[in-house]
């Protein structure tokens, strides 16, 4: 009886998650915004390296070399990332969808 329970218990867990990740809507707070990336805003899941606030700040990468060159070898290596998808490919901005492993979610990649 309790491998029963434990069993149901696991099911509607995993059944409750996939039944969000299918209803979730996609709101994209992100893009190219007058030449420069648009802020998080209250988005608790985006990071920037323009965000104002500690819990959303990440340092930029760093570039040597040719600025371009970086960029597009940047794209290369977002492009070939696995259950990856890119959007937009421009010479000064690149968006892409990265899906979950498990169970699908997108996230924004900018």
């Amino acid at each position: 009886m309790l491998r029963l329970i434990a069993l149901l218990l696991i099911v509607v867990v995993v059944g409750g998650l996939v039944a969000l990740g299918l209803s979730s809507r996609r709101e994209r707070s992100g893009g190219w915004l007058e030449r420069r990336m648009a802020p998080c805003g209250e988005a608790p899941n985006c990071v920037g390296s323009l965000a104002a606030g500690d819990g959303q700040r990440v340092e930029p990468l760093p570039v040597t070399g040719d600025a371009e060159a970086a960029f597009r070898r940047a794209a290369e290596v977002v492009a070939s990332l696995p259950k990856t998808r890119v959007v937009v490919d421009e010479p000064d901005y690149l968006h892409a969808e990265c899906a979950s492993r498990l169970f699908g979610f997108v996230d924004d990649l900018e």
